[in-house]
């Protein structure tokens, strides 16, 4: 029953987080509709093409960016939570500092590579109508 409880709160915020990604996409949609428009004044309802458009070809792109950020949020956890137990520690310990350089290294490698997960890979998304992968690349 624990298991199931378990596998019960991680569908939940799994969920939660491809309903976010959908409504992250269709605000990126419907801004570039607007953007893009010479006349503001003849845009009627981008939102509701942008909708559409975002059910029709980008639901993959959704669950997608849902997926790696449910998969990626447990790491960042236990990442935030050493770098506060070293910070917190004493620093004149030899053993500290030697834990602190080896494993900021780490750290900011991982860092540098979650930059590529971020909302604005929905926005490229959005933008250009391509593959949550190429969306990567173009950030």
């Amino acid at each position: 029953a624990r298991y199931i409880a378990a596998l019960n709160i991680a569908l939940f915020f799994w969920w939660m987080l491809c309903l976010l990604s959908v409504g992250d996409l269709i605000i990126a949609y419907s801004l570039s509709i607007w953007f893009f428009t010479k006349r503001k004044n003849t845009v009627i309802l981008p939102v509701v093409r942008a909708l559409k458009d975002v059910l029709k070809y980008h639901v993959g792109t959704a669950i997608m960016n849902a997926t790696v950020k449910f998969l990626l949020a447990i790491p960042t956890r236990i990442i935030g939570t050493a770098r506060s137990i070293l910070r917190s520690s004493k620093q004149h310990s030899n053993m500290v500092r030697f834990c602190m350089a080896f494993c900021m290294i780490f750290i900011h490698l991982y860092e540098t590579f979650l930059r590529y997960i971020s909302k604005h890979t929905l926005v490229q998304s959005a933008l250009w109508s391509v593959p949550y992968i190429l969306s990567l690349i173009h950030i």
